[in-house]
């Protein structure tokens, strides 16, 4: 094996990684999902971005109305806190920010996707590797078979 295929060589290890990773993109991508539950729920409730902040304020957080816009643009992350206070302020179950079928799509699109890359990844990898091991059990018994027919000849 030249030193170029063994960089781009991917083995289980490798793959693994590779997993992990792209869970935590996954994980990183679910708060616009989060966001844009917020969003609907504020919206339902005719409330501005200021009403919201206002009604988390009386439940002992501190936002403005630029915090709200920032989770529902999904550009910062809320803490389980932070969930529970806009649970009891938007009057719904705290699992009611994570609306199902959002965030069914949001795992259907992208988690499992990533899934099936990984694992056909890992798939060629156990084919190549098995080949490379059939091909070297096909040489040894060359060997074998050749050692035995020197020897067969001096025996001759």
């Amino acid at each position: 094996m030249s030193h170029s295929e063994r960089e781009t060589t991917t083995g289980p290890a490798q793959v693994r990684q590779a997993m992990i990773e792209r869970q935590q993109q996954n994980v990183d991508q679910l708060d616009p999902v989060v966001g844009q539950r917020v969003r609907e729920l504020r919206e339902a409730r005719a409330w501005s971005q200021s009403d919201l902040a206002h009604a988390l304020e009386q439940r002992g957080l501190t936002w403005h109305q630029t915090t709200v816009a920032k989770v529902e643009a999904g550009r910062r992350t809320i803490k389980a806190s932070e969930a529970l206070a806009l649970a009891y302020a938007l009057q719904i179950p705290v699992e009611k920010l994570l609306d199902p079928d959002n965030l069914d799509q949001f795992l259907d699109a992208n988690f499992f996707a990533g899934q099936q890359t990984e694992l056909r990844r890992l798939e060629l990898y156990l084919e190549r590797r098995q080949r490379e091991m059939v091909g070297s059990t096909a040489e040894q018994q060359r060997a074998i078979e050749g050692a035995g027919d020197g020897e067969h000849r001096e025996e001759a």
